[in-house]
């Protein structure tokens, strides 16, 4: 995950996942999902999105929480960690349909990023790309 040196990307897939989250802002406990460890080096406001025309190719649902969610869901979302759409925020043939959210994070306090997918899309998973930004 992101260091104090900047942004950190990832792409993957949610083909394999599981499907037993579900974020606050939208329907996603049949979509399958990925979860993301992080340990943020700093106190204040990161960022997480999908956004990414090319790359993120479903309409992605994403969320934090504050213990590791699986094999079953643990902890609580983080407050305004879940996004589901956003607009200016695409997915290949999507747009608006990527996400993005701003939240507070602590210092050496370890959160959970979930990306998910939204129940009705067509198709409700499939590749993606992540990118987390710390804390300025």
């Amino acid at each position: 995950m992101p260091s104090a040196g900047g942004p950190k990307t990832f792409t993957d897939t949610t083909t394999g996942g599981t499907n037993v989250l579900n974020g606050s802002c939208a329907l996603s406990d049949t979509a399958k999902e990925i979860v993301y460890e992080w340990t943020p080096d700093k106190t204040g406001t990161a960022t997480i999105e999908t956004c990414n025309a090319t790359l993120t190719k479903y309409d992605t649902v994403i969320y934090a929480r504050d213990a590791c969610p699986l094999p079953a869901p643990a902890g609580n979302e983080i407050t305004n960690s879940c996004n589901n759409d956003t607009a200016a925020c695409d997915a290949l043939g999507l747009p608006g349909k990527a996400s993005k959210s701003s939240f507070t994070v602590t210092l050496n306090t370890t959160i959970y990023i979930v990306v998910d997918g939204l129940n009705s899309a067509v198709p409700s998973n499939g590749a993606y790309f992540l990118k987390v930004t710390p804390a300025p």
